[in-house]
């Protein structure tokens, strides 16, 4: 829910100004507006004035927050049971693609855009902090790293190593033995000849020192790592 102050809400106001609107439109709007003032009051008190320095912080877990957000949920789906705001709500979608699909960039725009991502990712600070935000942690992962935990072994899981060319955060690294683990699922890693891409980084990561094991998802086991590793 945001609380729009009451500034912003009278230059809403002076925008729409003479444009024309129809009656449930209206009607949608006002509703919005006093639930919105409505729950102001009950969160903020009396003291009108008063400041938010979050509004997450105020409104999460809130009663009154969590009502509202319970009665527009509730709303949401009874519109969308009919099937005329669904077929209305789907020509929009459907027109907005539409539109999207038709936008054409020059050829200087093209190369512009080309120019900033190839210097955007040339940082490793920026890839590093896009690998944080799509992280994820798959079963076969899971697996490892309880078995290195059932062998006492120190690792750092998702672990970002930017001294190779092609740098990117490797599932596991051990750095009492300057060691990586790969766990590679059978069906995103190309089973059994594997990536070229995952080749080429083993190479890289070899030439800088570090030793570099790959495990192919449901084949490896407990026993089957400590007789790799070797530890």
């Amino acid at each position: 829910m945001i609380i729009r102050s009451e500034k912003y809400k009278e230059k809403q106001r002076q925008s729409q100004i003479g444009k024309k609107h129809n009656v449930s439109e209206i009607g949608r709007r006002k509703q919005a507006e006093t639930g919105t003032n409505n729950l102001k009051k009950i969160v903020l008190g009396s003291n009108k004035n008063k400041k938010i320095p979050a509004l997450s912080k105020v409104l999460l877990g809130h009663p009154a927050y969590e009502n509202q957000k319970k009665v527009a949920s509730e709303n949401s789906k009874k519109l969308w049971q009919d099937s005329e705001y669904r077929n209305k709500m789907s020509k929009m979608i459907s027109e907005s693609n539409k539109r999207r699909k038709g936008w054409n960039h020059t050829q200087e725009t093209k190369l512009k855009m080309g120019k900033f991502r190839k210097k955007y990712w040339e940082n490793p600070q920026n890839k590093k902090k896009y690998y944080e935000r799509i992280s994820y942690i798959s079963k076969p992962e899971k697996e490892m790293s309880q078995i290195l935990n059932y062998l006492n072994i120190v690792y750092k899981q998702q672990h970002f190593i930017n001294e190779i060319e092609h740098f990117y955060p490797v599932d596991f690294y051990l750095p009492d033995y300057n060691t990586v683990i790969e766990v590679d699922g059978k069906y995103w890693h190309n089973y059994p000849a594997g990536l070229e891409i995952d080749k080429i980084r083993n190479s890289e990561l070899i030439a800088k020192g570090y030793k570099v094991f790959r495990f192919w998802e449901g084949e490896f086991d407990k026993d089957f790592v400590e007789g790799k590793l070797c530890l």
